[in-house]
């Protein structure tokens, strides 16, 4: 391995197992790339190997010879490709054939040379392989910096939604806030993917974001609802769905919100959904929603202790929800926490 020179210059890796192929590729493109010699497939994987990192290998393009002893150009731009789709290929060959051309394009490659080459195609290639990286570069970042900017916005809209809950009852949003660290515990216990776990800690925060379209002395109301009152308060599912249904991010979250009142066995609200026909995300926030609601005090009836509450989910499993989930549920509160008679409150978090 030789190196011609370091700093900010674009790398090239040259793979050939002929040193007089890689000497006159080496003078042609020195002073204008850092340039990297390898004589065999291995020899430039080993080089790649080394120079790993968390962004790339360190090398820019690589320019192989198709024929080589052991591992041919072929297969080193298959390993190259697994290892680091962002660094460029470009195949050179003294045989050429549609099939190696094939191949190599279907590999992945981005150009190919045929020997005996001119300076001024060797040099041409190069550097159109090098505007493709730099363009592949320039998308990667506009999309990194869209994907921030949404996230940012998805967090401000999430908040904003917060805030609007917070202004209309404050014991809505300290119950959203303990659902989504609830719910969050949930799917972690359930070993659920990063994406739905996210999601769902989501969920739990705008859940009863439909109670900003009820009345006032409803939500706070020291006593039981009576019918009317109720039939009022049953609608926030649908009024949640209606305001999460204008946030575009958000629409996979909507029917989570409009199912969460909805009971496995058929006899919830607003659609009298039942059993697995319930998205799955619901059953889970049907739960969790239930067990916050019964371990925190409110003004009409007192709080319920962490046993007795595990103890009503488990009777009500099979009718108000999901048998497996409940057992998976309450299995989490014990595990966590291995006596809930003494331990902290999950719910108080």
């Amino acid at each position: 391995m030789s190196e011609e020179t370091k700093g900010v210059l674009p790398s090239i890796m040259i793979v050939d197992d002929e040193e007089s192929v890689r000497t006159s590729l080496r003078e042609i493109l020195k002073g204008q790339f850092s340039i990297v010699t390898a004589g065999s497939a291995e020899e430039a994987l080993e080089i790649i190997r080394q120079n790993l990192h968390g962004d790339g290998c360190g090398i820019d393009v690589v320019v192989s010879d198709i024929c080589m002893t052991h591992m041919d150009g072929l297969a080193l731009l298959k390993e190259i490709k697994r290892k680091n789709q962002r660094v460029e290929v470009i195949m050179v060959t003294g045989y050429p054939s549609p099939d190696n051309t094939l191949h190599a394009l279907r590999f992945g490659a981005s150009d190919y040379i045929v020997k005996p080459f001119q300076a001024p195609e060797v040099v041409d290639s190069v550097k159109r392989v090098m505007d493709k990286r730099k363009e592949s570069v320039r998308m990667e970042k506009m999309i990194e910096e869209l994907h921030i900017s949404v996230q940012k916005n998805y967090h401000a809209t999430t908040e904003a939604l917060i805030m609007a809950i917070d202004a209309k009852d404050n014991y809505t949003k300290e119950h959203c806030a303990r659902v989504s660290y609830l719910i969050e515990e949930f799917s972690r216990y359930l070993r659920m993917n990063e994406e739905d776990v996210d999601l769902l800690k989501s969920i739990g925060k705008l859940h009863d974001i439909g109670k900003i379209g009820i009345r006032e002395e409803i939500l706070t109301k020291s006593s039981s609802l009576n019918a009317e009152e109720w039939d009022e308060m049953k609608q926030h599912p649908y009024i949640g769905y209606q305001i999460i249904q204008s946030v575009e991010f958000l629409s996979s979250v909507r029917d989570v919100i409009l199912y969460h009142h909805e009971r496995y066995d058929g006899n919830g609200y607003p659609t009298r959904l039942q059993g697995n026909r319930i998205p799955l995300g619901a059953r889970m926030l049907s739960i969790v929603d239930s067990y916050d609601a019964m371990v925190i005090d409110r003004p009409y009836r007192k709080k319920l202790s962490i046993p007795n509450a595990l103890t009503e989910l488990d009777k009500c499993k099979g009718r108000q929800f999901d048998p497996e989930l409940t057992n998976a549920f309450v299995g989490m509160i014990r595990d966590k926490y291995s006596y809930v008679g003494s331990g902290p409150n999950i719910a108080s978090k």
